[in-house]
């Protein structure tokens, strides 16, 4: 953009290619210059989503600039090198409807002068506080001795490369993203997004909305997921009241007493909020959709449930815990829920219980268990459309094509207000995943296979979900 480039780098911005394929030249003068810049002891900011998130996600990290960091550090090992994850969180953002519009399938728009200036009038509007925790470092020279424990005896080419660098690389990149996640910023505004928008209309009593917002906020407490995570210190009321100060909330008056409200156009905006935090919430969630449509639902099924699921949602959202550690960070939640009042703990039958139906801490569950029962859904709809095509019949690209219309679809018919119950990339990775864990294969046509492994899979989905949401999914795929 005329102008704001010679701001920017007069900021110390460094403009580089998007792409640096095919040019060697190019790659080199880039990489002697980063050499440089890391040698002087200069701190050096790149965001490794590679873009802007439009669901409020992190993205898949995009490796080059971990990769050309680490091979220029190879080089010359003179300075440490520490990488340092940055969480920012925001309570409105500027872009919220460019991102709705781009999820929608709208082209993205090329960045002017005029938008710049135009730009200018949102000065005068009101977005809130901007959170950025510092997440714990990672030092490269631990992350290199745990992947080659000699590795400044190992030999490399005059580019830094050798055959161990990309997974020095992978392990830095999942390891910073986790690390960004770990350090994120519980806000009024996530809060309010995390429980409105488990509701089918986006509607509550100012009653229920506080307590289900303090809910979340004493189940961080009792059970937390880091302890770089940060935390509102507004309790329930005031947090309502926050909302309504920022124009989140809309009140709308009734004799029985106020209903609290989001407008349909802002629900879709809320889900960028929701998707900030929704990771802090995804495993307790998960425990509380096993009880979706089973009242009382034994230990050693919510830990079969746990290690099912946990694989596909921890690579999907960046969790922090390792497989190994799963079975003590389940029970530590159960305890925490029942500590809540929201499950009941069965000591002779090893089991807990939901509350009855009619008790206010059923309905705190059930709303508890929609942050992560799309997710179910989407798993559930990827394998319910690849068993209905049949094995041997699609490949990985068609596959996800059709879940993709599919999802859209349902979308369609059951007015989700969240845009990436059909993202393209969300089933892209789940395929990959089922791929990488061997539940489903490639024949030599390239076509996805697959045996009893798979229907393991679906029949623990089943047991979450509700028969008409089975019922639904089934219909909508058998009819594509």
């Amino acid at each position: 953009i005329p102008l704001v480039g010679r701001f920017l780098r007069k900021g110390g911005a460094v403009f580089h290619r998007r792409s640096f394929a095919g040019n060697a030249l190019y790659t080199n003068v880039f990489m002697k210059y980063l050499a440089t810049i890391m040698a002087r002891g200069h701190s050096i900011e790149y965001f490794v989503e590679g873009g802007r998130s439009r669901t409020g996600r992190l993205l898949q990290p995009k490796t080059g600039m971990i990769s050309m960091t680490v091979r220029s550090y190879l080089r010359d090992p003179r300075r440490p090198v520490v990488f340092v994850p940055v969480y920012f969180g925001y309570e409105r953002i500027v872009e919220a409807g460019t991102y709705v519009g781009e999820l929608s399938g709208a082209a993205k728009r090329k960045e002017s002068i005029g938008d710049l200036l135009r730009a200018l009038r949102v000065l005068r509007q009101k977005f809130g506080r901007v959170y950025v925790n510092v997440g714990e470092p990672i030092p490269l020279d631990a992350a290199l001795q745990r992947q080659v424990g000699n590795w400044r005896e190992e030999r490399i080419d005059a580019e830094g490369r050798a055959p161990w660098v990309s997974a020095v690389v992978d392990d830095l990149a999942l390891g910073i993203m986790r690390n960004i996640n770990a350090a994120a910023a519980i806000t009024p505004i996530n809060l309010l997004a995390l429980t409105l928008l488990a509701m089918p209309r986006q509607a509550m009593s100012e009653g229920e909305l506080a307590r289900q917002c303090e809910l979340y906020l004493d189940l961080l407490r009792r059970a937390p997921y880091d302890p770089r995570v940060t935390i509102t210190d507004l309790d329930g009321a005031a947090i309502i009241a926050y909302g309504e100060s920022m124009k989140v909330l809309q009140r709308q008056s009734h004799k029985l007493g106020d209903l609290l409200r989001i407008s349909d156009e802002m629900a879709v905006l809320m889900t960028y909020y929701r998707n900030n935090v929704l990771h802090l919430f995804t495993l307790p969630s998960l425990i509380a959709c096993a009880f979706i449509a089973n009242s009382v639902v034994r230990t050693e099924d919510i830990q079969r449930l746990a290690w099912r699921v946990y694989p596909y949602v921890a690579a999907e959202l960046f969790l922090k815990w390792r497989e190994d550690e799963l079975a003590g960070v389940v029970l530590q939640l159960l305890h925490a829920l029942a500590g809540l009042g929201v499950l009941e703990r069965l000591e002779a039958e090893d089991a807990w219980r939901r509350p009855s139906p009619s008790a206010p801490q059923a309905v705190q569950l059930s709303l508890l268990a929609q942050a992560s029962v799309q997710t179910i859904e989407r798993y559930y709809l990827a394998i319910a459309t690849l068993t209905h095509a049949g094995s041997g019949v699609l490949g990985a690209r068609a596959l996800a094509e059709r879940c993709q219309l599919v999802a859209q679809r349902i979308t369609m018919l059951y007015g989700f207000n969240s845009p990436e119950f059909s993202d393209r990339a969300m089933f892209d990775n789940f395929i990959s995943l089922l791929l990488q864990r061997a539940v489903i294969r490639t024949d030599d046509a390239g076509k996805l296979v697959y045996d009893e492994v798979l229907m393991r899979v679906a029949a623990d989905a089943e047991f979450v979900l509700s028969e008409q949401i089975r019922h639904s999914i089934l219909q909508v795929t058998r009819a594509a």
